[in-house]
């Protein structure tokens, strides 16, 4: 958990997209902050985001940071799932996307079984981490998050803490110089603050709305540090 407050340097331009996001003016999104994106990528075994390739090479000419999600889910296998999402990501490789940063997407209720249970995403993180050579980045939501790390193994415990924290709370309430995070880890990577509408109280410095798309309420996350120290960690993150 977080212990104090953290008064450093923040960096609040990372958005993260999906299909029904609709289209966005590069040119615009940069003027307003963003350097980073991240991109669902698949979802599932069956889907894969028909513009996901398009984007990323857009986001490289733009000589943005670009990073890559797949959307979990509890009716596949998780294996089969990781080598749809690593297919993906491989196939970016050979145009020069070494630079993508990789993540899993867990979400939902564990009482569903469309949710990916916590021991077959630690069986999603390792075989990524074999065929690619580089940890996924875990994004979850407080709550679902503290469930999931209070019900699993110490085995599973250990895997996740090993890749960073992508943490999803937004609110009021939460404040990302304050906000604890789940056991095991110590802090996140990335926080994402807003879904474009709820946020922190201070809008100044945790903007919500994201010019440039043609839907302005976007998900965006911070990152505690500056855009150099960002972009930094973004290239460097979970190679081995």
């Amino acid at each position: 958990m977080t212990a104090n407050r953290y008064e450093g340097p923040l960096c609040t331009g990372i958005v993260d997209i999906h299909h029904d996001d609709g289209s966005f003016d590069l040119d615009e999104v940069a003027v307003g902050g963003v350097i980073g994106m991240l991109i669902k990528c698949s979802e599932g075994v069956t889907y894969q985001d028909p513009s996901y390739v398009q984007v990323l090479d857009r986001l490289r000419a733009a000589k943005m940071l670009r990073g890559a999600y797949h959307f979990a889910r509890g009716t596949s296998d998780a294996e089969a799932q990781a080598d749809v999402f690593c297919d993906d990501v491989k196939a970016m490789c050979d145009t020069g996307g070494e630079d993508v940063l990789v993540a899993l997407d867990l979400e939902g209720d564990l009482s569903n079984p469309r949710t990916m249970s916590t021991e077959d995403a630690a069986r999603f993180i390792e075989r990524v981490a074999a065929m690619l050579r580089r940890k996924p980045l875990v994004y979850m939501g407080l709550s679902k998050g503290r469930e999931r790390m209070r019900e699993a193994s110490d085995r599973v415990r250990s895997v996740f803490g090993a890749c960073d924290l992508w943490l999803a709370a937004y609110g009021p309430k939460y404040d990302p110089r304050t906000i604890e995070v789940p056991a095991p880890w110590s802090t996140y990577a990335l926080h994402q603050y807003t879904n474009g509408s709820d946020g922190p109280r201070d809008r100044e410095l945790f903007p919500r709305a994201t010019k440039g798309f043609t839907r302005e309420a976007q998900d965006r996350s911070c990152f505690l540090g500056t855009a150099e120290q960002l972009r930094a960690w973004w290239l460097s993150y979970g190679r081995k």
